[in-house]
């Protein structure tokens, strides 16, 4: 048996307003990063980056007892809790003076492990670790890929923080490495053995990733390839507890993909999802809209649904998924993800404390993303959903009476050009420009003005408009109130106007308003959309020509694409993609 860590105590980040994250009570952190105790102070460490889930490392692990180092300075004492949902129960406690180790059995139940510090007269505590005895461990070697465009800033903040803690730790620079797809030809980072930045082709987020995948797979020494967007934030703690996680799977879960949680920058302690599941007719996040300062939600993680795939803001895989089932879709953005996981992840690992801070996604729609969601999505549906067809079918419908009952007509013609060009086939996939596909797509975007001149002149206010929390989950009601709008006539309709937030694209409250404002208040910023009755019937007519030909014609279109999958992900395709 061999002593390795299962993962460090973090106490804190430079993101504000998280310390509920690392730690409750009176403690608080200094300069040097330590946690300093007043006369009587106490830290608790519930915590979403420091509770221990006992469960889930003797599942995958196949660990059945542990040990808490603890090193500072000072008389402490030290309680060791199960957590559950009928509230704390005592398991350990001690009294040590600076350093300590407390050896534990796994206790029977559910829940988590957490313990708690108090220091009668002050002190100071200046690192921590949960550390296990395993077989000998994995051999391990990440691949980190990031792709990114444009984003500069994000990128270059977390390389700073990555080189700030391997100068710390040098023994990390030969157990990772960074490959950053550069698909803007714009990131300018200084040279250094830590990282790669490959200048690419814009391909998008498919091509981005599957190029770092391509360069991770390209060198024998990695076992492994974690994928993460740009625009994210995270701890290199996260990093070093993925590969202690993999050093210490078991053989029964060698092969496992480890998948990260998304917190949301702007709100840091609010969860967006903690794994998903596509249904085919619906994504559905997990745990969405937690708040990680609670420990009920803390616990509701503990026992989360399996997703059946893991969303690519941080997501690990081992690098014999290319081998056994090929490289990801030629998706350009959005569903990659999705059609990767059903296809290759048949184990996955979600743990507390495994996650990082994305931007809320609330703040980044436009039309151009439902055409690449629409396309992708059904493309992945007739490849892995079984009984799709009827699902198929209901999602157009629903998509396109959604945009017509908010008289956004651009969008739900880029709805249906992403059907006809799912009709395509498989081989479109090969022969489409990528780039100049999404210049035309994008170029489908409403003119936007000021949000306060257009407030006035429509007589609206951005206040009041619906948000998809403020609107009651009735799906039945919803369906048959949109495709009311979508026949409704113009003399039923109110002559005036209508608020509704532009970034969320499932509140249609306004819908009997002939006009519509769609305001961005983030940005200060909207856009108005006027019934149209003409141009509302010609969609309308080729959206149900698309849903009778989509109801008819999906076995022959699943086929084509299920059947083509190998040659379309192919390296071949893949490096005549990237002109290599």
């Amino acid at each position: 048996m061999a002593a390795a860590t299962l993962f460090s105590l973090q106490f804190h980040t430079d993101i504000a307003d998280t310390q509920a994250l690392f730690f409750r009570g009176s403690a608080a952190v200094n300069e040097s990063g330590a946690l300093v105790f007043g006369a009587g102070g106490t830290a608790a460490f519930d915590t979403y980056f420091n509770l221990f889930s006992h469960e889930k490392y003797a599942k995958y692990c196949g660990i059945t007892s542990a040990r808490l180092r603890l090193n500072g300075r000072g008389q402490f004492r030290v309680k060791l809790f199960r957590k559950a949902e009928t509230g704390d129960e005592l398991l350990k406690s001690a009294d040590f003076c600076d350093w300590f180790e407390l050896v534990f059995d796994f206790p029977a139940g559910g829940g988590f492990l957490w313990f708690s510090l108090e220091a009668p007269a002050g002190g100071e505590l200046y690192s921590g670790a949960f550390e296990a005895d395993i077989p000998a461990p994995n051999e391990v070697k990440l691949g980190v890929v990031i792709c990114t465009y444009k984003r500069e800033a994000f990128v270059a903040r977390n390389m700073e923080r990555v080189q700030k803690a391997i100068s710390a730790a040098p023994e990390w620079a030969d157990r990772l490495h960074f490959f950053i797809a550069d698909n803007a030809k714009t990131l300018n980072l200084p040279e250094s053995p830590l990282y790669t930045v490959i200048p690419n082709k814009n391909l998008g987020g498919s091509g981005g990733f599957t190029r770092g995948i391509v360069e991770v797979c390209g060198d024998a020494s990695f076992t492994h390839f974690l994928l993460m967007d740009d625009d994210i934030s995270f701890e290199f703690a996260t990093l070093e507890r993925t590969y202690h996680l993999l050093c210490a799977l078991s053989p029964a879960h060698k092969s496992a993909a480890v998948g990260g949680a998304m917190l949301v920058l702007e709100r840091p302690t609010e969860q967006y999802e903690f794994g998903a599941r596509f249904t085919g007719l619906s994504l559905h996040s997990h745990n969405s809209r937690y708040g990680l300062a609670d420990a009920n939600s803390l616990l509701a993680n503990e026992r989360v649904p399996a997703p059946n795939f893991l969303a690519w803001w941080y997501a690990c895989m081992p690098v014999s998924f290319v081998q056994d089932y090929g490289l990801p879709m030629p998706f350009f953005i959005k569903g990659d993800d999705i059609e990767y996981g059903l296809r290759c992840v048949r184990d996955s690992i979600l743990l507390n404390g495994i996650g990082i801070w994305h931007q809320d996604f609330s703040s980044k729609y436009n039309y151009a993303l439902e055409y690449y969601l629409k396309r992708n999505e059904q493309i992945l549906t007739a490849m892995h959903i079984s009984h799709g067809r009827i699902k198929s079918c209901v999602r157009l419908l629903y998509a396109v009476f959604l945009q017509l009952a908010l008289r956004r007509y651009d969008c739900a013609e880029l709805i249906l050009r992403a059907y006809e060009d799912f009709f395509r086939g498989s081989e479109y996939l090969n022969q489409i420009d990528a780039e100049a596909l999404n210049a035309e797509i994008m170029a489908h975007k409403p003119e936007y003005e000021d949000l306060k001149e257009l407030e006035a002149r429509c007589g609206v206010s951005a206040a009041n408009a619906p948000t998809r929390r403020s609107e009651k989950k009735r799906p039945l009601s919803r369906a048959l109130a949109l495709f009311g709008a979508g026949y409704l006539p113009a003399l039923f309709c109110k002559k005036g106007a209508a608020a509704c937030d532009a970034n969320e694209t499932l509140t249609p409250k306004p819908m009997r308003c002939r006009t519509i404002v769609h305001c961005d208040s983030s940005r200060g910023l909207g856009y108005a959309c006027t019934l149209d009755t003409k141009r509302r019937a010609k969609i309308r007519r080729r959206a149900w020509k698309y849903f009778f030909k989509l109801l008819f014609g999906f076995g022959k279109f699943a086929r084509d694409y299920r059947e083509n999958r190998g040659r379309v992900c192919s390296g071949e395709e893949w490096n005549r993609r990237f002109g290599l």
